[in-house]
């Protein structure tokens, strides 16, 4: 189980720095909308990774309960989340 959270660690990581190059932190309702965007897009990849890793590890190890793949999966979406407004927090 270490192993796989390790792994959705550094997915988090991978996605924290993608949303970070493409934030735009000037003031104006254009950057809002281009943040939403970039967000969305970017949040769908994320969540798509970490389903589809989480998956591959629990065929791998099916002695591990699904409750704790998905507590984990929840707790990094949770937190890429917060970072739509700012991701430099």
């Amino acid at each position: 189980m270490i192993e796989l959270k390790q792994e959705l660690e550094s997915i988090f990581e991978k996605y924290k720095t993608e949303y970070k190059t493409v934030f735009d932190d000037s003031d104006g309702l254009q950057s809002k909308v281009n943040n939403g965007e970039n967000f969305g897009r970017i949040n769908n990849e994320f969540i798509d990774e970490l389903i589809s890793k989480s998956n591959a590890y629990f065929d791998k190890n099916p002695t591990i309960t699904k409750t704790d793949v998905e507590d984990n999966i929840k707790e990094l979406f949770l937190n890429f989340r917060s970072l739509m407004l700012n991701p430099f927090d």
